[in-house]
């Protein structure tokens, strides 16, 4: 099954591509890159793709080591957003800053954290 699951995740960039989602019976097959953030939630991971959120059993840590730091940001200990879901960074409240996907989703933006999204979206190309 390992060997299986390493030509599905189609790892050209050394970095996670696609992950296998069990869901009943099923395993579907998701293209991170659609992926438009994920939420940690104890031992599993929530990932949200559009307003269809598929859950994993794997912990935050495990994933990020996977992903293209590029692609993906932390935001939160909890949250992981795809830079391209990123339409907007809200600070009109400075104790509750929000990262606004392009969903309308607004996901809490640690203050932690802040520094390293805004030097990463500033070298965005």
């Amino acid at each position: 099954m390992s060997k299986a699951m390493d030509k599905i995740s189609g790892r050209p960039t050394g970095f996670l591509q696609r992950i296998a989602v069990q869901e009943g019976t099923h395993f579907h097959v998701l293209r991170l890159k659609e992926v438009d953030w994920v939420e940690a939630d104890r031992k599993h991971l929530c990932l949200h793709i559009g307003n269809k959120v598929h859950r994993v059993r794997q912990t935050m840590a495990e994933l990020k080591r996977s992903l293209n730091p590029r692609q993906f940001l932390q935001v939160h200990r909890s949250h992981v957003v795809n830079v391209d879901s990123i339409a907007a960074l809200d600070f009109s409240k400075p104790s509750s800053p929000f990262v606004v996907l392009t969903s309308g989703k607004r996901v809490a933006l640690a203050r932690s954290y802040k520094r390293d999204l805004r030097e990463a979206l500033a070298h965005i190309g």
